[in-house]
């Protein structure tokens, strides 16, 4: 990845200039401006800065472009923290056991949205 490139793909996307990001991020705009001129790769910790002054993490600067990230809640962390500690095989059914809890809620809501248009039928039934 071009690191540069990306840089500027991101400020030309949130309408900023060197000045700007500089300004946001606390860096110099001499250290901005020199990295292109320079074309230095800049190290991870001013990398972090130039991302949290664009309101991303290091992980969604380097995903590659139309790549889904979800946020992750502590609560899932610790499901997954659990979950890559089980075999494979304990892996494979406790995913069973999520697909099947999500199918059985899946009906029951489909159910409960079916009741409800039984009681308030559309005004056109009427």
């Amino acid at each position: 990845m071009d690191i540069l490139k990306r840089i500027d793909e991101i400020m030309k996307k949130q309408n900023l200039n060197d000045y700007q990001l500089s300004k946001l991020s606390g860096l110099s705009t001499s250290t901005i401006s020199n990295m292109r001129k320079r074309n230095t790769i800049p190290s991870i910790a001013t990398l972090e800065y130039i991302c949290d002054s664009l309101d991303m993490t290091l992980s969604q600067f380097f995903v590659e472009e139309n790549t889904n990230l979800y946020p992750v809640t502590d609560k899932q962390k610790d499901f997954l923290d659990y979950f890559v500690l089980l075999t494979d095989r304990q892996q494979d059914l406790l995913l069973e056991i999520v697909k099947s809890m999500h199918a059985t809620y899946g009906e029951k809501m489909e159910q409960k949205h079916a009741a409800a248009s039984e009681d308030f039928p559309d005004e056109e039934e009427n």
